[in-house]
């Protein structure tokens, strides 16, 4: 047992899947385990705590900052001596070649160094960039917003940090994420620059929603950026798209649009010769239409070799605009590479929806459903979910035939995005049961049908299917107690089932409907059986 303990690779694997405390008495409890303990321990650093508590304590002399939050103080920790080799020389030795990622947080009433402390470290390590985690590799740049909110929009302190992020992002760090980094501040916008300029071989680029679109353009298009694998950014340029194209490593791209003022901008000098190694393409856009979709397709060849291909609407867009990204689809992507295709389009906002409701409109409008025929090509799809105003156009026959045209499925979500849009599903559960009989590679399956025609001596299958997710949206019930017996007697091995919406329990003031009334009966008691 003794000489199994002390096998290296066996200890890694055991203090992996400790937590943080347990680690910790490990570490304590057995020499064996002090160094893989430690790794663990070390691995993630989350503050500047770790870095603080391995400094002498007589090296600082402390001073209290008032909080932009009402009760809370800073302590900052000035020198009041000087800065020594030997100050460092613990954390060095000991600690920092174990910090693996590094996402630092601040917050009202913390400990935290001055200016003049992070200028000696830099001093003491020979401004040599990462000296304090020379083998980092993941990396969540400290967000300027957070550091005024936690000491003040006008203190020299939230001005002046961002450069000593440079004491810990070396050229060892292999991902960078910038997050929630609204920049107001130039020494950001250069402390950033200087950090992407040194780091060639960055393979993954994460710049948050909020982070500014123009910048982020900006930065992207100023690299060459040939080892970058993922790259997430907000709105793009259209001369980034271009740049972005020409990456020969690139793998993931997600983005949330294009920039506004130049979507008519003239595709004249463009060709299709990029994304030479792209293989997922996910966009999140705010635009009331795909039209970011379409930029980036005209620079993929025909017949591409993407894998996963998401476009995600928040707000309806024209139904024009929603096929056209199906043919899209269908004109660049290969049917033989395709696995995963995400299609999401969102609705109108919660305040203008519930004034709709409340107008008595005697003859509403409807999306009609949308057509899946430009998909039926890509037969290796093993996820597909599409999501739009009106659903898709899906009766009896259509669900009979996705077997056969997509018979690799595992995720399968039709669910329309106005899911209480009132129109009856034209399918049951029997054509559920055939489908599940018919795809037994099925795990996810998000739906509505209806349920209303459940007889009470319904039939058990002999085989139960293996389903894990079941999404009903607002599928139309009248007997909970027959759809319960459903659920148990064909779907055993499910794990969660996902209801409409079924409102805030802390505010009796919002009523549910009838429907929503019985899914909740449904869920609650299926609930308690699982348990």
């Amino acid at each position: 047992m003794d000489r199994c303990i002390w096998i290296p690779e066996i200890l890694t694997l055991i203090c992996n899947d400790l937590d943080r405390k347990s680690a910790l008495s490990a570490a304590l409890t057995s020499r064996a385990f002090l160094e893989p303990a430690l790794d663990k321990l070390w691995h993630t650093i989350d503050s500047f705590r770790p870095l603080i508590a391995c400094l002498p304590e007589d090296l600082w002399t402390t001073k209290i900052r008032p909080s932009p939050e009402e009760g809370k103080n800073n302590v900052i920790l000035f020198l009041q001596r000087d800065f020594l080799p030997a100050d460092l020389h613990r954390y060095l030795k000991y600690y920092a070649h174990r910090i693996q990622h590094f996402s630092p947080r601040v917050s009202p009433g913390m400990k935290m160094l001055s200016i003049e402390a992070f200028i000696a470290l830099q001093t003491e390590t020979s401004l040599q960039p990462g000296a304090l985690s020379p083998r980092l590799k993941f990396c969540t740049w400290l967000s300027p917003h957070h550091v005024k909110s936690a000491f003040g929009y006008k203190s020299d302190f939230s001005r002046q940090l961002s450069p000593f992020m440079c004491l810990f992002v070396g050229e060892s760090v292999v991902s960078l994420k910038f997050s929630d980094s609204r920049l107001d501040n130039p020494m950001d916008s250069v402390a950033i620059r200087a950090t992407l300029k040194r780091l060639p071989h960055l393979k993954s680029l994460d710049f948050d929603r909020n982070f500014g679109s123009k910048f982020s353009s900006l930065l992207i298009s100023s690299y060459s950026w040939d080892h970058l694998e993922n790259l997430r950014a907000p709105d793009l340029s259209l001369a980034s798209i271009a740049h972005i194209a020409k990456m020969p490593q690139l793998r993931r791209l997600e983005f949330t649009g294009v920039i506004e003022q130049i979507v008519g901008a003239d595709f004249s000098t463009f060709n299709e010769s990029g994304f030479l190694s792209l293989r997922e393409l996910i966009m999140k856009c705010n635009m009331e239409d795909f039209t970011g979709f379409g930029h980036i397709q005209r620079w993929l060849p025909v017949a591409h070799h993407l894998q996963e291909c998401s476009v995600h609407e928040f707000w309806p867009a024209s139904p024009a605009s929603v096929r056209k990204a199906l043919d899209d689809i269908k004109l660049k992507c290969s049917a033989q590479t395709l696995k995963k295709i995400d299609l999401t389009e969102g609705t109108i906002c919660m305040e203008h929806q519930a004034a709709q409701e409340e107008e008595d409109i005697l003859d509403k409008e409807y999306r009609e459903p949308l057509d899946l025929s430009p998909l039926h090509e890509f037969n290796q799809l093993e996820f597909l979910r599409v999501s739009v105003l009106g659903g898709v156009q899906l009766g009896p026959q259509a669900l009979s035939q996705i077997p056969s045209i997509w018979p690799k499925l595992s995720t399968l979500d039709l669910l329309p995005s106005d899911e209480h849009n009132g129109r009856m599903p034209s399918i049951d559960h029997s054509h559920i049961l055939q489908l599940l009989h018919s795809l037994p590679s099925l795990r996810v399956l998000r739906i509505t049908f209806d349920t209303t025609q459940l007889s009470p001596d319904q039939p058990i299958s002999s085989t139960p299917f293996n389903l894990r997710v079941l999404g009903v949206g607002y599928s139309p019930i009248i007997s909970p107690s027959r759809v319960l017996k459903f659920l148990q007697a064909h779907l055993p091995q499910l794990e969660s089932l996902q209801t409409p919406d079924l409102g805030d329990d802390d505010d009796p003031s919002i009523g549910l409907t009838m429907v929503q009334k019985r899914w909740k009966l449904v869920l609650e008691t299926w609930e308690e059986t699982e348990q």
